[in-house]
């Protein structure tokens, strides 16, 4: 009996202790950020006749106390390479990992695809240009979605 009431004292005090160690909740944060991409009139590759909504790429950055990810809309195609290089850049540029970097391109037949397509061949130099217009405009996205951070 005495051996039992001392085994219980001893549970309800570790679970004492373990109640009062708990540590402090990590602060979740979020930031989101949206830049226009739409080339202007004087820029349009050949095949593109006019604007019927703008093009933008959204970003939302996240943070959970121990690391960084991010979710990226883009109004436009890109390819393969494109991913590999915006994430290489992004996790380079603001330390969030390239596995936690989530891009999803809009599928459009009326819309620039980055790396030719529609909109005109891949030489066009409107192309090229709307080309790296979104490479700096990706990279700028999160950036500012980064340093929108708030607690969520």
């Amino acid at each position: 009996m005495k051996k039992t009431v001392v085994l219980l004292l001893l549970a309800c005090c570790s679970c004492t202790l373990g109640i009062s160690q708990v540590n402090e909740p990590l602060a979740f944060k979020a930031g989101a950020a949206k830049i226009d991409i739409t080339p202007k009139a004087e820029d349009f590759p050949a095949n593109i006749k006019g604007v019927h909504d703008n093009l933008y790429i959204r970003a939302v950055v996240i943070d959970n106390g121990i690391t960084l990810a991010a979710l990226i809309s883009i109004d436009a195609g890109i390819q393969e390479a494109g991913w590999q290089k915006y994430t290489t850049l992004i996790e380079k540029e603001q330390g969030i990992p390239s596995r936690n970097i989530f891009i999803s391109p809009s599928h459009s037949h009326s819309s620039i695809f980055v790396g030719g397509g529609f909109g005109g061949p891949s030489n066009d130099p409107k192309i090229a240009l709307f080309a790296a217009n979104v490479d700096k405009a990706i990279i700028e996205a999160v950036k500012q979605a980064r340093a929108n951070l708030k607690p969520a």
